[in-house]
């Protein structure tokens, strides 16, 4: 396990997950499960404990861990301004991103016994997760697959 609270993952993901997500050029500062509703501030929050699909006869497991990343920014009124449409094309950007990096299978690493499968975004556009006065906030859910080998 990776010793933060919540993780619940056998194979420690959250600690990995972390170092992957942070190797996307950009984001700027990245938090943990929580941060600032701030100007360009990302957050990772992992969704608590790994979702087992299938496990076969000799214990090996298939399982998802699933996780979102929130991203916020500075709020214009105007839906059609040319910074909220910057900001929804930046997390678009992430989507792509995490595409990317399945297609050309550059997964995190998470552990000798486990073996990432996929890793896919769970929607095809950001979601508006939220506004305020001033701050808009988007969110992308991710997926990833893996197999934990029983021994």
């Amino acid at each position: 396990r990776c010793g933060r609270p919540c993780c619940r993952s056998t194979c420690g993901a959250c600690a990995r997950v972390w170092e992957w997500i942070r190797s996307y050029p950009h984001f700027g500062r990245l938090h943990y499960n929580f941060g600032e509703a701030g100007d360009e501030n990302e957050t990772l929050i992992p969704m608590p404990g790994d979702r087992l699909v299938r496990e076969d006869v000799l214990g090996n497991k298939w399982k998802h861990y699933d996780f979102a990343v929130m991203f916020f920014s500075d709020y214009d009124v105007d839906p059609e301004s040319e910074g909220n449409r910057i900001d929804f094309a930046e997390m678009q950007r992430f989507i792509d991103w995490v595409e990317e990096q399945n297609d050309a299978e550059r997964f995190p690493e998470l552990g000798e016994r486990c073996v990432v499968e996929s890793v896919h975004s769970l929607q095809n556009i950001p979601q508006t997760a939220g506004a305020g006065e001033d701050t808009v906030q988007y969110m992308v859910q991710c997926r990833i697959a893996y197999m934990e080998y029983a021994h």
